[in-house]
């Protein structure tokens, strides 16, 4: 697994394009995967299964539907969410998103 992730970098940083199958190896043999969560339900990560758990960190600034992406894309058997709902909002440019509730995070909901 070592070496195709190595591959796989050398490829991505020569401007090159990695191999989606090399890809795929060093995904589901890694023990730990950090993504963005809307890529939680991105082609990438979709042929992995569900994730034995999701880490949401900074979840009090992400708005509730972001925060739900990995959870029903990938499903999980734990989930942990990590914020402080004292700190930045969720960032929500659209006003009719905002007086329908999308301004508040999942996490400040659940509060």
């Amino acid at each position: 697994a070592a070496a195709a992730a190595a591959a796989a970098a050398d490829g991505a940083s020569n401007g090159g394009r990695a191999d989606p199958a090399l890809l795929h190896e060093v995904l589901e043999g890694a023990q730990v995967i950090c993504c963005q969560m809307i890529s939680a339900g991105g082609p990438l990560l979709s042929k992995l299964g569900p994730f034995h758990a999701i880490l949401v960190d900074e979840v009090a600034q992400a708005t509730e539907p972001a925060t739900l992406v990995p959870v029903l894309a990938r499903g999980c058997s734990q989930l942990v969410l990590c914020g402080d709902h004292f700190q930045l909002p969720p960032s929500c440019a659209s006003r009719e998103a905002l007086a329908r509730g999308l301004g508040l995070s999942g996490y400040e909901r659940l509060l």
